[in-house]
């Protein structure tokens, strides 16, 4: 009975859209779209895509060569004010003067924004005043436009080709984006001469269909035009009230899941030409990077600070040398919270002392280097850029890179030159990918899993006293160590003392009276803090009730949703370990005491361990909390909400103090 009235609901919310005539034609909008003022499937929507189609073919030009050419078009309806991010519109594109034989264009852009003013649809036209191209590095642009008359409300719409030289480098055909789509239609028209693997990818598999058809392609052969008519695959899928791909707690990229067709070139067999394979690899990858000047030539630039790095060829152990290496460049160039692959304007950012991670990065290879140090890149994708396809080679899939010391011959540890709070195996939880490509030379590189490169591991000792009024005043002692450290020094980077001790005051439910704090560079991998607070407990009559942690460690749990789509992912492994001693008041004894126990999920990665003892007027308890993996698949979801249920039940458990007769 459930499911037949969701199966109705959904089809009179179906039928409401249709209703409303939406026009699936570019240049038509009429009085429905624009006096729309939620959409029914998804009314939290603050914008819907009304269509959008994609259609991409090949060009074979007698001087421009094959080409891959796309021609969008979409229209987007604006319902809330959040909305209006979606005017904004940015298209990445490829235009080297490096490279300037293989190039990306945009072209034919127009667009209009269409309103609803006293009953009139008023029509502008996307003025190039609000069109513009903004050079994101020195390959790559940005081709940015703008609807300035747009508003809760309007329609938007635009239309452009791109023109694309990299034929091997298909495009995903992506069927989901961050807001709702009502209809779409995204297609790749591919002659015989490409022989193209297409898969279907993501957390839900898109359903496309391939269909044979014909192009007329002219070439030359040397005296005149000649023409072919060409057998074609054409892949193609439709979706219809898509919904959004909205992100959720514990997702490092959501686009990681979004459905999608993908595209690999396994050969060409041009007219005239024998079949040639294409087996792109990591390999041919290389050589292409080696090849560009912001990467290969950087890797043998000099050290600047030759001196410098000849004094710490005295430091024998290689972690040391390495870490005085990294302060050393860090102290001379400052991060400017930016990742890059292409070490583009490096002497700049050496002259100026501000840089991004790569620029950082090179400096302090060189430096490494220098000081005796074998050092090598480490090609990765941010977890919020997505995860890399180690079967599929692309430069697209890589968008910084860190520095790896090789310690032995099969082990090495890591740096980066960006974040100041950074250190040895302690890296930004961006940077902690499960495939790494370390590149120690063409043809001789190899994948490293650095998600777990340090013990991460948060310590309290807290050291308290109840007096009969139920106040209690204590001292608590927090050891924080690689990962936990990171991100206590980052706090401590960006707050002020007040702000540390006024968030503390919050996160733990107690009232501090002194904050003090290490988070020092001497200290490797490591920080700490000393609390000094009062907290008042609950009173009746002769009777004393408080929590066995005092602190608040967890009121609610992060998984309250009763289902879960998407795996959950977590920063990093770590342990959480409170050592607690209670000094109760002498005419007060334990009338009740929560019992020792241990907690364990069915795979036995994640673990709660308590212990409870007294002696004499004194209360003793141990508890700890250890995850042991990062990634939960939505089938364990059930198993994790159990076990954070458990363990909230656990810590919130009452401690009765009763006073003697």
């Amino acid at each position: 009975m459930k499911h037949t009235f969701l199966t109705l609901l959904f089809l009179g919310n179906l039928f409401l859209i249709q209703a409303q005539d939406i026009s699936l034609k570019y240049g038509k909008v009429n009085e429905d779209e624009l006096k729309m003022t939620t959409y029914t499937p998804d009314t939290s929507a603050v914008a819907v895509v009304l269509f959008e189609y994609s259609d991409s073919h090949f060009d074979f030009n007698e001087n421009k060569g094959i080409r891959l050419i796309t021609n969008y078009k979409t229209k987007i309806k604006i319902l809330k004010d959040e909305g209006l991010k979606y005017v904004n519109i940015s298209i990445p594109y490829y235009d080297s003067k490096v490279n300037s034989s293989l190039k990306e264009e945009i072209t034919d852009l127009q667009g209009y924004v269409y309103n609803l003013e006293n009953g009139k649809i008023i029509k502008t036209k996307l003025n190039k005043e609000y069109i513009f191209d903004e050079q994101s590095d020195e390959n790559y642009w940005q081709k940015k436009f703008t609807f300035p008359n747009a508003k809760v409300g309007s329609v938007i719409e635009y239309k452009y080709t791109f023109c694309s030289d990299f034929i091997e480098d298909i495009p995903d055909l992506k069927t989901m984006k961050k807001i709702p789509i009502w209809h779409s239609e995204l297609s790749l028209e591919a002659p015989e001469y490409f022989r193209y693997n297409a898969q279907a990818k993501g957390w839900d598999l898109p359903v496309f269909k391939s269909e044979s058809g014909v192009q007329t392609i002219s070439f030359s052969n040397g005296y005149k035009n000649e023409y072919l008519q060409a057998k074609t695959t054409k892949y193609k899928v439709i979706a219809d009230t898509v919904k959004a791909l909205k992100p959720e707690t514990h997702i490092w990229c959501i686009d990681d899941y979004c459905p999608r067709i993908e595209f690999e070139l396994n050969g060409i067999a041009l007219p005239g030409n024998t079949y040639k394979a294409y087996a792109k690899n990591w390999v041919t990858l290389e050589q292409n990077i080696m090849a560009d000047k912001n990467f290969g030539k950087l890797l043998e630039m000099k050290c600047p600070y030759k001196d410098d790095a000849e004094n710490l060829k005295k430091i024998e152990n290689k972690r040391e040398r390495a870490r005085k290496a990294l302060k050393y460049v860090q102290n001379k160039i400052s991060w400017n919270g930016n990742y890059s692959f292409s070490g583009y304007g490096t002497n700049d950012a050496l002259k100026n002392g501000t840089g991004n991670n790569a620029q950082i990065n090179f400096v302090l290879l060189s430096m490494l280097k220098a000081a005796g140090l074998d050092a090598y890149p480490v090609f990765i994708s941010t977890r919020d850029n997505g995860k890399i396809n180690t079967s599929f080679p692309s430069l697209n899939q890589i968008n910084t890179f860190i520095i790896a010391i090789a310690e032995t011959d099969s082990t090495y540890f890591y740096l980066d030159g960006g974040s100041p709070y950074g250190d040895i195996n302690v890296l930004d939880i961006k940077l902690l990918s499960e495939n790494a490509r370390l590149f120690e030379g063409v043809a001789v590189s190899h994948w490293e899993n650095l998600s777990n490169l340090s013990r991460n591991a948060t310590s309290y000792l807290i050291q308290a006293k109840i007096d009969e009024n139920g106040l209690i005043d204590g001292t608590m002692t927090i050891q924080f160590t690689g990962e936990c450290a990171f991100e206590f020094k980052r706090s401590c980077g960006t707050l002020t003392l007040d702000e540390l001790k006024e968030s503390a005051n919050n996160s733990y439910d107690i009232e501090i009276n002194d904050f003090q704090k290490n988070d020092s560079d001497t200290l490797i991998n490591q920080a700490s803090a000393i609390l000094k607070f009062n907290k008042q407990t609950t009173t009746n009559d002769d009777m004393i009730y408080f929590t066995p942690l005092i602190v608040d460690y967890m009121s609610s749990s992060p998984f309250s949703s009763p289902t879960r789509k998407y795996p959950i992912e977590f920063d990093y492994n770590n342990l959480d370990h409170f050592n607690i001693s209670i000094k109760i008041p002498d005419d007060y004894s334990v009338s009740e005491l929560p019992k020792s126990t241990t907690l364990v999920n069915p795979d036995n990665s994640y673990i709660c361990r308590f212990y409870s003892s007294t002696t004499e007027n004194t209360i003793n308890l141990q508890f700890m909390v250890e995850k042991k993996k990062r990634l939960f698949l939505p089938e364990e979801y059930k198993d994790l909400q159990n076990f954070y249920t458990a363990l909230i039940s656990k810590s919130t458990e009452q401690i009765v103090l009763k006073k003697n007769k």
